[in-house]
């Protein structure tokens, strides 16, 4: 009894080894060979069946909750705060395009004539302890006039004397625009650029301008009286005359000749200081 077991230990044992050499061979086989369609597989040896592994449940992040609620709290403070933040009062600077604003917003900031292009956003700045605003005058950045108008304490209006006529329509429009709003600045209008040829006085000016103005207040007191509500109709009562600065302007309006680049800004600060 005892040998056939020897002998059946050492069948199994060698069996065994067997085995292991073959997978040996397959594994020092070229790849090539295993990847081939005509080979046939190799018989693979029965495996014993596992318990099956529980999975682990994987451990949530605190990184991503954190962010997400400090993104959450900053835009709630943004809402609360920052977004609804009243601008603080300003003297602004208005009036169309290339009327000089923008040299005369930095002689008065800066004490210094610097060569200047139209500019396409406001700019701000200290003139004798007094917050000032250039505003840009182009008509596709009038939403930017409307918000600023909300915290004007004065108007530094300037109109190119030298091009009174082509700028009249858009001069007029902002003014329009002005006499629109609940409060009431007074404005220092500058017939700007006086030493130019063909430079209008003032008095030219100031006529050619209320023209257009009363165009504008006949055009919106019709749109008023057909029920459209798209165009706001100034709070100016002319008794049917027509429009002038002395009689139905609701706000006080100075003109004046002036030079941005030669005169002296005397003028201009005094208004300011008021």
């Amino acid at each position: 009894m005892l040998p056939r077991l020897l002998f059946l230990i050492c069948a199994a044992l060698s069996a065994s080894r067997a085995v292991a050499q073959e997978q040996q061979a397959v594994a020092d086989e070229p790849l090539q060979a295993a990847e081939s369609a005509d080979a046939a597989p190799e018989p693979a040896e029965p495996e014993v069946p596992q318990p099956p592994k529980k999975e682990e449940e994987p451990a949530s992040n605190p990184i991503p909750l954190a962010v997400g609620g400090a993104a959450a709290l900053a835009a709630l403070a943004l809402l609360l705060g920052g977004g609804s933040k009243k601008k603080q009062p300003a003297a602004l600077l208005l009036g169309p395009s290339n009327a000089g604003k923008t040299l005369l917003f930095h002689r008065l900031v800066n004490n210094e004539i610097e060569e200047t292009v139209a500019s396409m956003k406001s700019d701000e700045g200290i003139v004798d302890n007094k917050l000032l605003v250039d505003v840009p005058g182009h008509r596709r950045l009038r939403n930017e006039v409307t918000k600023e108008l909300k915290r004007a304490t004065k108007i530094v209006f300037m109109v190119d004397a030298a091009d009174a006529t082509r700028q009249a329509k858009a001069a007029a429009e902002l003014l329009y625009e002005i006499f629109c709003q609940d409060s009431r600045p007074s404005l220092l209008i500058l017939c700007n650029k006086k030493d130019r040829p063909g430079a209008k006085t003032p008095a030219r000016i100031k006529l050619t301008l209320a023209s257009e103005i009363e165009t504008l207040h006949k055009t919106a007191k019709t749109m008023g009286s057909t029920g459209d509500d798209t165009q706001q109709v100034a709070p100016i009562d002319t008794a049917g005359k027509f429009f002038s600065f002395e009689s139905h302007a609701p706000c006080a309006c100075t003109f004046l000749a002036y030079s941005a680049r030669e005169d002296k800004l005397d003028a201009v600060r005094e208004f300011l200081l008021k």
